[in-house]
């Protein structure tokens, strides 16, 4: 210390550093999920209807306010219905994933439920050889992945992808149409499509089929473009019925910006329905 007292006469100068805490569970966060699979909608109907008798709603505020009073509504009345559970997420798709691995998983959940429900040994075989071929694609696609390697050549790299992609190797080079040899991709195309454009064209129907199908056509037009325009049309109010045709066939139990799924919406008590059509067709 007596040689080196001062900073400027030491030859070991210090190092400066800087730690930056982050809280983990800024970083590590999980997402949450509706526990929807053995859900009592009986419950959540009346536990949305108590939460409306006890709300003033709807009231004279505008209409994004009046939509998000009743989107809260039905979060409380999930809330207090159901229970959540946390989850990390999709993994990212890798890149040996197709479409026939993805079929091959689909026939596979399929032949389970179906197993789960009837239990018939043959529904336990198909679902075990479903499984099999769901391991066997995921090994072969992992097998061509490993053979990349740092020195591989573009055109074996191309080669894979589209083994896995499942384009096949062996493409038209040459078509004959119309007497004539064709070698360009793009003249290839457009003779196949002129060919499969003849094969489903008019020019092919019977003639009495041909004539029963226009006055089916004509006859069947809708009365509603008869007197109105398209666009007179399209700007009408939503009908009750097209909302309900509009709820109906569609399963979703994701949630939006609102957390709310929209399998909520289907089975909301359906003297709620005109509630949600006065907002869905009250102008801004």
């Amino acid at each position: 210390m007596g040689r080196y007292s001062e900073l400027s006469s030491s030859d070991h100068f210090p190092i400066k550093i800087t730690l930056y805490y982050t809280t983990p569970y800024e970083i590590h966060t999980r997402n949450s999920k509706w526990s929807l699979s053995n859900a009592d909608w009986n419950i959540f109907q009346t536990e949305f209807e108590k939460s409306l008798i006890n709300s003033s709603f709807p009231n004279e505020n505008t209409v994004d306010e009046n939509i998000e009073h009743f989107s809260k509504l039905i979060y409380d009345a999930a809330s207090n219905t159901f229970e959540k559970h946390s989850y990390s997420g999709k993994r990212p798709p890798v890149p040996r994933w197709n479409k026939n691995i993805k079929h091959a998983i689909r026939n596979k959940k399929t032949s389970f439920n179906k197993f789960k429900c009837i239990k018939q040994i043959q529904d336990f075989i198909d679902f075990k050889k479903n499984k099999a071929q769901v391991r066997f694609l995921i090994k072969n696609g992992k097998k061509i992945m490993d053979t990349f390697h740092l020195n591989t050549k573009f055109k074996r790299i191309s080669y894979k992808v589209k083994i896995i992609k499942g384009i096949p190797s062996i493409q038209i080079k040459t078509i004959l149409a119309d007497n004539a040899i064709h070698t360009n991709p793009h003249s290839i195309a457009q003779s196949i499509g002129q060919h499969f454009y003849s094969n489903s064209s008019n020019a092919n129907l019977d003639p009495d089929f041909l004539r029963h199908k226009k006055g089916t056509e004509t006859n069947n037009y809708p009365f509603i473009y008869k007197n109105k325009s398209l666009g007179d049309i399209l700007n009408e109010p939503i009908t009750i019925c097209e909302l309900n045709s509009g709820l109906l066939g569609k399963k979703s139990n994701s949630c939006g910006s609102d957390k709310i799924p929209f399998i909520f919406l289907q089975n909301l008590p359906p003297s709620v329905n005109l509630l949600l059509l006065k907002l869905k067709t009250i102008k801004k």
